[in-house]
């Protein structure tokens, strides 16, 4: 048990290596689950600030996740920071996540991974920035 969580922790808080589209879109659409509870986790004031605490876990793991998403497309991984501008880079990130460089890769055909990891990726950048900004 403690090798799978030192494996998971690893893995999800890593900015070294690459990610497929796949296994982007499926951590993606586990991180906006967890944005999700966040933000709602907000109405509860005896909750104090483990809201904003979680959510800056989970706004580093996003990074890393995105980081590593475009590293494996051949981009520029510093273009994570377009996450902070509200709309326009959170709609360029969901764009850059999906782009395939290398056309050999069945992946990018894929159009139901190409949707989730896009959404997931741009609502995940909009409850996280949402969760600094209501609190």
């Amino acid at each position: 048990m403690r090798l799978n969580l030192e494996s998971a922790l690893r893995d999800g808080f890593s900015f070294a290596g690459t990610l497929s589209l796949k296994k982007f879109s499926s951590r993606g659409l586990a991180i906006l689950i967890l944005a999700a509870a966040c933000v709602l986790s907000l109405e509860l004031p005896e909750l104090g600030p483990i809201p904003k605490i979680v959510g800056g876990v989970l706004t580093l793991s996003f990074s890393s996740l995105v980081v590593r998403r475009l590293r494996d497309s051949r981009l520029w991984p510093a273009l994570v920071v377009f996450g902070i501008l509200p709309f326009v880079g959170w709609g360029l990130l969901a764009v850059l996540v999906i782009v395939r460089q290398d056309s050999a890769e069945d992946e990018g055909q894929n159009y139901v991974n190409m949707i989730g990891a896009a959404g997931a990726c741009f609502l995940s950048a909009a409850l996280l920035s949402w969760l600094y900004l209501l609190g």
